[in-house]
């Protein structure tokens, strides 16, 4: 009951944005007439880079061989659907763990708008206006990049900001270590 009363903002926007993302998903399911692979399958082809991962053909988007490796996409967000894909066996998922990932963006932002201002009230409404903001609503259910680069991005801000505040070099390595993985 203690980590309920701690962290009720957190909890709140946390449920704030998986309902948003939630409700917007199955409006797009129901669009495409419960078809889960076209409602998730986003046009930059991270659906086809993940199986051609998972079928031992590297970071491919081609459907047939050769296998060409793909130039244009890095590997850490298919190597993401990938890992969830083998481990879970099911693109739904891979869907509720872009959705948790998405849902805890607006967390994020809360945390680094209460670090800048130090006034609840603001980091409040910016979790708010985060967990409805449409496009990060969209894309927790599309496979694009943005879901993973925008959540390790914030924490490598809120990595960042530990560093200034307690001058300590291991959170300064972390921070770049996160953003690291989230250019990638």
């Amino acid at each position: 009951m203690n980590f309920i009363r701690k962290y009720k903002i957190e909890i709140f926007i946390f449920s704030l944005a998986v309902l948003a993302r939630v409700f917007l998903f199955y409006i797009n399911f129901e669009a495409e007439g419960g078809n889960l692979i076209n409602t998730i399958h986003g046009d930059d082809g991270y659906y086809e880079l993940s199986k051609n991962i998972l079928a031992g053909h590297g970071l491919s988007g081609s459907a047939v061989p050769p296998y060409a490796p793909n130039p244009l996409r890095t590997p850490i967000y298919p190597g993401f659907i990938a890992l969830i894909l083998y481990l879970f066996g099911s693109y739904w998922a891979v869907l509720s763990y872009q959705v948790l990932v998405g849902s805890a963006i607006p967390v994020l932002g809360s945390r680094i708008a209460l670090s800048l201002t130090n006034t609840k009230n603001v980091a409040l409404l910016v979790g708010i206006a985060m967990a409805f903001e449409p496009y990060l609503v969209l894309f927790s259910s599309i496979f694009y990049t943005e879901t993973l680069f925008i959540f390790l991005f914030l924490i490598f801000v809120l990595l960042f900001l530990s560093y200034l505040d307690k001058n300590s070099i291991f959170m300064l390595a972390m921070s770049a270590v996160i953003l690291g993985l989230a250019t990638l």
